[in-house]
């Protein structure tokens, strides 16, 4: 699978297109091909957005996208419990018959009412991976019809990572600057105490096209980007194997 990426249920597909790589994800009542993150990461309890653009390769019966986020280790498919698995939304697709049409979603979500058994240890959040995958009300018995297939793009939760900052009100403002961006990007991260410090810049799909180390005793870092297609990505800043921060940057 693409690199931070991996399947939690089904058997989805990579694929190139346009230059980049897109999931192929099929589904219906019977099962479904689901993706999301290898790793896990500590969200706030909080408030967020998450994003994503795809395209439907064949429309099936009243089918839909769905987005979860569930805190086990293990995910199965038709399982949602609350103390685990925390629906975001389910979303019906929209009537096309064109493969080449783009749809893009803006969906947001609040954590702070969900009672998630993996916490983050002191620290007042709670240990996720997104699932993403398409379903219908009908099954594989039920014939034509009931398969849905898109091709997912892109996908972006934009929400708080919870540190070890134990004092949230002390912990220091990470930058990043211009943004939109031509060509160079500039971190500033005046007084973080970042440790083996790394920079990784992704894909819109988590896929790692370059890191940088962080220059011992330096607070600001510029890295160069005019290199890449026009496009969204992300900076992730990382300090002693720790995911402190992830940052949307869009290149022109």
């Amino acid at each position: 699978m693409m690199a931070g990426w991996t399947r939690h249920w089904g058997d989805p597909h990579i694929e190139e297109s346009g230059g980049k790589k897109i999931f192929k994800l099929r589904g219906n009542f019977s099962s479904a091909d689901v993706v999301g993150t290898i790793e896990p990461v500590c969200l706030a309890k909080d408030a967020g957005t998450i994003s994503l653009d795809f395209g439907i390769k064949e429309n099936g019966i009243k089918s839909a996208i769905v987005v979860q986020f569930f805190s086990s280790d293990v995910y199965e498919f038709g399982v949602c419990e609350s103390a685990t698995c925390f629906e975001v939304a389910r979303i019906e697709l929209p009537d096309s018959d064109n493969p080449e049409e783009e749809f893009d979603l803006e969906i947001p979500y609040d954590l702070s009412g969900w009672d998630a058994a993996a916490t983050c240890g002191d620290q007042p959040g709670v240990r996720v991976r997104p699932a993403i995958f398409v379903t219908s009300p009908f099954s594989d018995e039920q014939g034509p019809g009931s398969l849905t297939i898109i091709d997912l793009d892109y996908f972006c939760v934009d929400g708080q990572v919870v540190t070890a900052v134990k004092d949230p009100a002390a912990q220091p403002i990470i930058g990043l600057y211009p943004n939109p961006t031509t060509g160079a990007l500039t971190l500033d991260w005046a007084g973080a105490d970042l440790r083996d410090g790394l920079i990784q810049l992704s894909g819109p799909l988590g896929q790692t096209l370059r890191s940088w180390s962080l220059p011992g005793g330096a607070t600001q870092m510029e890295v160069q980007v005019d290199d890449l297609p026009a496009g969204i990505y992300f900076v992730k800043l990382i300090s002693e194997g720790r995911l402190v921060k992830v940052m949307k940057v869009v290149k022109q």
